[in-house]
């Protein structure tokens, strides 16, 4: 399993859970054409040309379980030649792999709802597309729906806790990654629930811009009810951390949201730092350029991530070398003086 699904089921897993988704306004000739151009109809050619039959998958709105929805299986041809341009972070991490939607962004931009089956459940992608098939940015979000009980070893007061997560679109560009935690009274014979005894809500929401990338726009916690004082406040720090995971490969704003967090999780972990190295290794993998890029235009002490970046532990090898690259001469070098410390 790639590493950075295994620090956020290591985040999840600190819970005491148990193993685990017109205006009608008249134009001219010269004015329609432009108009025409703007609703262009999207035939979703890249994929039908594949072979993949989409017409009972047009749209997607919300799903509240990734493991129930309806879903076309890709063969192996077809998932290569899909998921493999998205990059290898996402494609060592797939296992039987189904088209659970699509959806028009714009008339030229599809979005795809992947859905990868593997031995420890089902985690999503999405990824867009033009409408050639190229593709823009995807994100990867890690499903974990569980029940299990507050007392695992007695069942008092048969007290359990349940983790749902829901993916839901608010407009075409628009769309929020929801989890929830709750506590309630259930019985495992009947699959009676009671009314929740608190519940917490913590979700982050998300546009999709005008490149074609998955932009985090806000990160809060919201909906919380009930006898606020028995949630257990690490639970959901830890749901924070852990959905910061799910991450755009091209976006810079989740790394602004990771380096105002560092503080914040210093104070949480002081006794094992490790996981904060963790955590940022995680956000270097997704995509090890744009990580040494922000590194570069944010070399003072506004810098949080900075010292655990100098320490090295976690961070060299061809990964570095290769996301050197792109950069310009004046990064190279800032970045080779980090490293140079690190062979010391």
């Amino acid at each position: 399993m790639k590493k950075r699904n295994l620090f956020l089921l290591t985040a999840l897993m600190m819970m005491p859970m148990v193993a685990c988704n017109a205006n009608g306004t008249s134009t001219t000739t010269a004015e329609s054409a432009p108009a025409a151009v703007a609703q262009k109809a999207n035939d979703f050619a890249f994929l039908t040309q594949m072979g993949i039959d989409i017409k009972d998958l047009t749209d997607v709105k919300r799903v509240d379980d990734l493991t129930k929805a309806k879903g076309i299986t890709l063969t192996a041809e077809q998932r290569a030649k899909l998921t493999t341009p998205l990059g290898e972070d996402f494609v060592e991490d797939m296992g039987d792999t189904d088209i659970i939607a699509v959806r028009d962004i714009d008339g030229e931009r599809t979005l795809v709802f992947y859905r990868i089956r593997t031995g420890d459940g089902a985690h999503a992608i999405m990824a867009i597309y033009d409408d050639d098939g190229t593709p823009h940015d995807a994100i990867l979000f890690r499903y974990c729906h569980n029940l299990w009980p507050v007392n695992p070893e007695t069942y008092e007061d048969n007290l359990f806790r349940e983790l749902s997560p829901v993916f839901e679109f608010n407009g075409k560009k628009h769309f929020n990654v929801a989890y929830t935690l709750k506590e309630f009274v259930f019985d495992p014979a009947t699959d009676a629930k009671g009314a929740p005894q608190w519940q917490v809500r913590w979700h982050n929401d998300y546009d999709i811009d005008n490149r074609g990338y998955f932009v985090l726009k806000e990160q809060k916690e919201d909906g919380r009810s009930g006898n606020k004082s028995a949630i257990d406040e690490y639970i959901t720090r830890n749901m924070k951390y852990a959905s910061l995971d799910a991450m755009s490969t091209y976006d810079t704003n989740v790394m602004d949201r990771w380096n105002k967090l560092v503080p914040e999780m210093e104070a949480a972990y002081r006794e094992d730092l490790s996981f904060v190295d963790m955590h940022l290794n995680a956000l270097f993998d997704t995509n090890p350029t744009r990580f040494l890029r922000w590194m570069c235009a944010h070399r003072g002490n506004e810098n949080k991530m900075l010292p655990y970046f100098k320490k090295g532990s976690y961070w060299y090898g061809p990964s570095v070398e290769k996301a050197l690259a792109p950069l310009t001469p004046d990064e190279q070098q800032y970045i080779r003086s980090i490293i140079k410390n690190w062979k010391q």
